[in-house]
């Protein structure tokens, strides 16, 4: 279950931001959010969520995302969904305002890890 909200997050070192659309009241229900950056990144290493469906909807800018070694590039109104356990790694390459809302089936703890990076600028592990 999931309830809606409009809590936002701003990292502290990037500037980039996170919109929490629905929180995960329940960890095998889904998470709802939106991130917005307009910092361009490298291509981050490949992580692996065992448990979870991620899919991202690209609603402006340009997002890189790579699954199973294949780059797709997703500009505004593409979207693409990440099974579980199929390595993947999701970076900006827009120097324009990339807003992009994304979810995880079933949230597990991701809301919480999420959260967590946009308060703290040391790295966290994802699972």
């Amino acid at each position: 279950m999931a309830r809606n909200t409009a809590k936002l997050l701003m990292h502290p070192r990037t500037g980039d931001r996170l919109v929490v659309l629905e929180e995960a009241t329940d960890p095998w229900g889904e998470f709802r959010f939106e991130i917005l950056t307009n910092v361009v990144t490298a291509p981050p290493e490949d992580h692996v969520h065992i448990a979870q469906a991620e899919r991202l909807e690209v609603l402006a800018g340009t997002l890189n995302v790579r699954i199973g070694g294949r780059v797709h590039v997703l500009r505004a109104g593409a979207a693409i969904t990440i099974p579980p356990g199929t390595p993947h790694a999701v970076w900006n390459v827009d120097p324009e305002r990339t807003r992009t809302r994304g979810e995880f089936r079933p949230a597990l703890d991701m809301q919480r890890q999420m959260e967590a990076m946009f308060r703290d600028t040391a790295p966290r592990a994802v699972r």
